[in-house]
């Protein structure tokens, strides 16, 4: 009887260390799994980041080209309106209206 009692005592400390070993694997594991979600978070939150800024640059960039293109049609419109061709301008309204007059 003491055998079996012995045994017995024996297969419960045993579990005990088999539970505490797997209590102690499975701690680690969580640990690690912390650690290779918190890397994946930061990679995934630096590669955002850097997709972001590349955006940003291509926005800016064609901001900047659009931009310069209004200013350069702006300056080929004005250039126009020089006060050389103003002139001419009004002398040919000028004849333009002295035709319309006489062809009344």
């Amino acid at each position: 009887m003491l055998d079996i009692i012995g045994d017995v005592l024996q297969a419960e400390e045993e579990a005990d260390r088999i539970l505490s070993a797997a209590k102690q694997e499975a701690a680690r594991l969580r640990n690690e799994f912390a650690e290779e979600e918190t890397r994946a978070l930061r990679d995934a939150q630096a590669n955002a980041d850097r997709r972001l800024r590349e955006s940003l640059a291509e926005s800016r960039a064609e901001y900047d080209r659009r931009v310069a293109e209004a200013e350069r049609r702006i300056r080929e419109e004005a250039a126009a309106f020089t006060p050389e061709r103003v002139v001419g301008m009004d002398q040919a309204v000028s004849r333009l209206v002295t035709l319309v007059r006489r062809g009344r």
